[in-house]
């Protein structure tokens, strides 16, 4: 039984190196006119202001935790984020989803 395990390791750790060494690799530089053709030139006058990813609670914001309305600071910090909806700047919270895990 042990032979026949060694026999069949042997022939797929066989099989995957010459797998890998029968891949061809195109030349980045190849590519590397037609890439930068298409890509258009990123806008270097913008400057962020703030993190990406960071979000504006703000009193409007409709806070839900399990389904009754709440304030921020009593939803506990085992709860789970099932929702949030932001506002047209992509920053402000316009009301966000909590529920407790189960």
């Amino acid at each position: 039984m042990h032979r026949l395990l060694a026999v069949g390791f042997l022939c797929l750790s066989i099989t995957t190196q010459s797998d890998a060494a029968m891949t061809t690799v195109k030349s980045p530089s190849m590519r590397g006119d037609v890439i930068n053709a298409k890509m258009p030139k990123a806008a270097t006058t913008e400057a962020k202001t703030e993190p990406a990813g960071e979000y504006k609670l703000t009193d409007q914001t409709e806070v839900v935790y399990n389904g009754q309305p709440c304030e921020f600071k009593d939803v506990p910090s085992t709860a789970s984020v099932i929702r949030i909806d932001v506002g047209p700047d992509r920053k402000t919270l316009l009301r966000i989803e909590f529920r407790s895990k189960k």
